[in-house]
């Protein structure tokens, strides 16, 4: 599980992610990357902060979408370990990721991030 130092938890900061974030889509989800704080400018913390929106559209009960969370909170847990880059990440679920094997959600998530990098996120 990703550190709460680690988690975006304030709304203004996920819904700037959210409006002038990258966005990239992984299938089951939308991945929103940005490198903002409170004063709209980069993200001075120095590390990767992160939220996950999963809805009641997915699955109406708390403890699966909480389960979704978790699994993906690991796999940006073990993502920190690697990556250098400090990114705001916002990763909106679409559909029920529990039949995802936890590696392919790790893969998908550190492409998106690496060719996004190679782009220049702003």
């Amino acid at each position: 599980m990703l550190a709460r130092s680690q988690r975006l938890r304030e709304s203004g900061l996920i819904q700037m992610v959210l409006r002038r974030g990258k966005r990239v889509d992984l299938g089951w989800a939308k991945l929103y990357l940005g490198r903002f704080d409170k004063k709209r400018s980069y993200n001075q913390i120095g590390q990767l902060r992160a939220a996950v929106i999963v809805s009641k559209k997915v699955s109406k009960k708390a403890t699966v979408r909480n389960q979704i969370k978790r699994k993906i909170y690991e796999q940006l847990r073990l993502l920190t370990r690697e990556q250098a880059e400090v990114y705001d990440i916002v990763i909106v679920v679409r559909q029920e990721v529990s039949q995802l094997d936890s590696s392919m959600i790790y893969q998908k998530i550190s492409r998106a991030m690496i060719r996004d990098n190679k782009n220049g996120c702003k």
